[in-house]
């Protein structure tokens, strides 16, 4: 259901309920998905997506590197919004994962593991060409 509901805040199909989704996710194919991920992403389609996403830093698919267990050796806090997520990172230090609304905060020692340099500033990335802010880069 979690990847059902993705589809429905994305837009993707013209079902406008989750139980209309449900009824069918028989027909979803991989060009759905793709398109779901390039939305999640910032970009209107998936060809957009494709020939940009490798020049963009490594940190703009935190999110599905934490759905796929990169973070999983390390103390993770999670926070309804990304704001209370860099309050607590200016206290505790640590990197802040974008996941959707949410946010996690993961140990300094997965900001280690990640490659970034560990700081106390919450500095956010952005790109022009997507005009969304990424995950803090530590």
């Amino acid at each position: 259901m979690p990847v059902l509901r993705r589809l429905l805040a994305a837009k993707i199909t013209r079902a406008r309920r989750l139980s209309d989704l449900h009824a069918i996710r028989q027909e979803l194919q991989l060009k759905h998905l793709l398109s779901m991920l390039a939305a999640e992403l910032g970009y209107a389609s998936w060809d957009a997506c494709k020939a940009d996403i490798d020049g963009q830093p490594g940190g703009a698919i935190d999110r599905y590197r934490l759905d796929a267990g990169a973070f999983n050796d390390f103390e993770k806090n999670w926070f309804a919004n990304e704001a209370d997520a860099l309050d607590w990172q200016r206290t505790h230090g640590g990197y802040i994962v974008r996941y959707g609304e949410q946010a996690v905060a993961a140990g300094m020692s997965a900001a280690r593991c990640a490659g970034r340099r560990p700081v106390r500033s919450a500095r956010l990335l952005s790109s022009s060409r997507r005009g969304r802010s990424g995950s803090v880069p530590w």
